[in-house]
């Protein structure tokens, strides 16, 4: 068995991809790394703020454009729940964080 290369082990290596949103065009997602998937969830309970994970992982996943918190909180109230889900779906499967993504070669 071969020894893995440190550089590369600690070298980002997430998958990106695209996701249409019917009416505007594509926007440009990818996986998030472990340390993002942990810090969105960082604090949530002590803050009482059920929507903030789902606004980091918005800030973490999007490629293009990429948002802010202020501006990921205002898709929030702007968009429908199908809209931003499909987005999130995408980021979680390139994230291999849904059954079968990491199978299916994403």
């Amino acid at each position: 068995m071969a020894i893995v290369d440190k550089s590369k082990l600690l070298a980002r290596r997430v998958a990106e991809d695209t996701v249409e949103i019917e009416g505007l065009g594509e926007v440009a997602v990818r996986g998030v790394t472990r340390y993002e998937l942990l810090a969105a969830g960082k604090g949530v309970n002590e803050e009482k703020v059920p929507d903030l994970i789902e606004r980091r992982m918005l800030v973490a996943g999007m490629v293009d454009p990429q948002l802010s918190m202020d501006e990921a909180e205002a898709w929030q109230k702007s968009a429908s729940a199908g809209e931003i889900g499909k987005v999130l779906h995408k980021i979680r499967e390139l994230s291999a964080l849904i059954e079968g993504a990491g199978k299916s070669g994403v």
